[in-house]
């Protein structure tokens, strides 16, 4: 299996964990690849080698930070020659190529898309990670007895999750003006069209048994994530429709416990691990990814 994941950008990292790998020809190594079936690009990750065990693994960053999963569909092992001046690949004796309608879906969560900002899954993303740093400023300003400090960031929050197509969207304290710290869509429609889309992948004509066990797992975290949203959205609504700083303890707290479990859900069962169904954004982001990922087989 080839997996795609982030290091220091979106999908600019890739894992490869394989069994049953043979050991190569005598004088002879193996090369990975990364493949694209539509431009016939080629990328080299490197000379592998099985251990012992027949099992292999590889990491591979791309130094200039490049979205792997967007250029990429295909992978090969191939046998070369060990002092081999081709740059091109040799005979492959693995291989491995993703399925192009449900990855053309894949890719509008976690690579671009057009209609909106960015990506919806990566936007979901961001735009949560941004949502945090206005929670944190609303428990500053009640720290510091300002209602309306607390209310300014908490109508950040209304606006990041709404988007400007929102019905709460606007100047809700009134003061300054309409302040949006985020790219214009929200949250909540990023999440909506995350799950949308994940599970317009897992219909495609030739998805995988895998992309529709992790697209399942996309809309558990989504589900889970669009509550959490909404229950943060009525605490800041609420915060807004304060008076004093007395009165808004309580959301202030709401919104800290929730803002967390928006991004990286909470390991609920204490089993070391969040799953789908205890994720958020975060976690229905990384399902799609896995949604992704490559199988390989011998040829």
């Amino acid at each position: 299996m080839v997996s795609f994941f982030d290091t220091i950008a979106p999908s600019d990292s890739v894992a490869v964990l394989l069994s049953g790998i043979a050991a190569p020809e005598s004088s002879m190594t193996l090369e990975a690849w990364l493949m694209d079936s539509q431009t016939g690009a080629i990328f080299p990750l490197g000379q592998v080698a099985p251990d012992a065990n027949g099992r292999l693994s590889l990491q591979f960053s791309d130094p200039d930070g490049r979205n792997l999963l967007g250029l990429y569909d295909g992978f090969q092992i191939t046998q070369e020659p060990q002092f081999d001046d081709d740059p091109t690949p040799g005979t492959a004796v693995y291989s491995g190529q993703q399925v192009p309608e449900a990855l053309s879906q894949i890719r509008t969560i976690t690579v671009v898309s057009g209609d909106v900002p960015t990506a919806y899954g990566l936007g979901a993303r961001l735009q949560t990670e941004e949502l945090l740093r206005h929670v944190e400023f609303i428990q500053i300003a009640n720290d510091l007895l300002s209602i309306a400090d607390a209310q300014r960031h908490a109508e950040h929050v209304v606006n990041l999750l709404e988007g400007e197509q929102g019905e709460q969207f606007g100047d809700l304290d009134g003061a300054h003006g309409i302040q949006n710290p985020g790219d214009g869509f929200g949250i909540i429609p990023y999440v909506t069209l995350m799950q949308e889309t994940a599970v317009l992948a897992a219909n495609a004509p030739d998805a995988t048994n895998a992309i529709q066990i992790h697209s399942s797992h996309v809309v558990l975290a989504t589900d889970n994530a669009r509550l959490w949203a909404e229950q943060i959205r009525e605490a800041a609504l609420n915060i807004l429709g304060s008076s004093t700083v007395g009165e808004i303890d309580t959301y202030v707290q709401t919104i800290n416990q929730l803002g967390s479990l928006l991004l990286n859900g909470a390991d609920s069962n204490n089993d070391g691990a969040i799953a789908p169904a205890e994720g958020g954004v975060f976690a229905a982001y990384q399902h799609t990814q896995y949604m992704a990922a490559i199988p390989i087989i011998n040829e």
